[in-house]
């Protein structure tokens, strides 16, 4: 993709606001779920421990966020890296959640604001793939595009 053809705005306007109009409903499935509550209540050394038996996808989210502005808590690293299925969900999910730290004026998400941002579950597949294929321009994708996504952090 040629640069000139790339606006710092385009990730946010042309994935970010398409998928914050769909409703995240899926619920947890058991084991997240069961994730969830300790989360809720789990104490520093042992949020540590879980930290570092983090699975495999959350090494991706972990760089991934090296490049952008924001970060995630230890917490909602966790809790995503268990709730994505491909590194193509960590980067969507990373991506609107930059845009959600952007909208509260946030360097961090916490635990806390994943919960308020996602109060009724998280994203299908089908409206995953759906914001997925509207970020595509000419076969590629924007998300792999830092200049597509400055607008997210400034």
């Amino acid at each position: 993709m040629n640069d000139t053809t790339l606006q710092p705005t385009d990730v946010e306007e042309k994935f970010c606001k398409i998928l914050d109009k769909m409703d995240a409903n899926i619920p947890l499935s058991p084991d997240q779920f069961g994730l969830f509550i300790t989360l809720l209540s789990i104490e520093d050394r042992e949020l540590e421990e879980l930290y570092e038996k983090i699975p495999p996808m959350g090494h991706l989210i972990k760089g991934r966020l090296e490049s952008l502005k924001y970060t995630l808590d230890k917490k909602t690293q966790i809790i995503l890296s268990f709730i994505v299925d491909t590194p193509g969900d960590a980067v969507m999910y990373i991506y609107y959640l930059a845009y959600k730290a952007k909208q509260r004026d946030k360097d961090i998400i916490t635990f806390d604001d994943f919960v308020d941002i996602f109060p009724m579950g998280y994203f299908s597949k089908s409206q995953l793939d759906k914001a997925w294929d509207a970020q595509k321009r000419k076969g590629q994708n924007l998300l792999d595009y830092p200049e597509a996504s400055i607008s997210l952090n400034t």
